[in-house]
Parts: structure tokens; C-alpha cells; sequence
């Protein structure tokens, strides 16, 4: 429950601030090569966890991150951070 509710808040962030003109891209992008590692993600998502007095937890932000790597070559592209959704997992249904 706490991962679904980090995934959507994150969702709505990053959705909410490409809406406004800022990039989360262009926030975690620090070498400005055109493409966010997963280093810099999760030092972008420590930053602002830090900030925010959130606890970092590297093992969501790794999934969180190979969600949004939709080609699966460890790189986001910018379309692939301000743009595509992140992946849904599957709930099982109870019988």
C-alpha cells in the first residue's frame, strides 16, 4: 500500500510539474548528456525524499525507475521520464 501510494504521488508530481513548464528531466539530468541514469534518479528521489523528511527507500525507486525505462536499456529518455506512465502492477484477486 505505502509503494502504491509513493508511485501515484510520484506519478502526479512529475505529470504536475511538466504541466508547469519544469522538467523533472532536466532536475535529474545533472551531466546534461540528454538521458538520466539510474545514479542520478535515485540521487534526484534522495534529494527530494531528504527534503521533503521522507524516508529514501532505494529498492521503490529502482522499481519506480524500471518502470519508466520502457525500452529496458537502463537510460531514461526524456519521453520516457515527462511523458510515459508508470507501469501498473497486476493486483491478484482474492477468491
Amino acid at each position: 500500500m505505502k509503494k502504491t501510494i509513493y508511485l501515484l504521488a510520484f506519478a502526479i508530481s512529475a505529470s504536475a510539474a511538466t504541466a508547469q513548464g519544469w522538467s523533472f528531466f532536466d532536475a535529474c539530468d545533472k551531466n546534461e548528456d540528454g538521458k538520466v541514469t539510474e545514479a542520478e534518479f535515485a540521487a534526484r528521489n534522495k534529494k527530494e525524499s531528504k527534503k521533503k523528511g521522507k524516508t529514501f527507500d532505494p529498492v521503490v525507486v529502482k522499481s519506480i525507475f524500471d518502470g519508466r525505462d520502457l525500452d529496458g536499456n537502463g537510460i531514461l529518455s526524456r519521453d520516457e521520464l515527462d511523458n510515459a506512465p508508470a507501469k501498473k502492477k497486476k493486483k491478484k484477486k482474492k477468491k
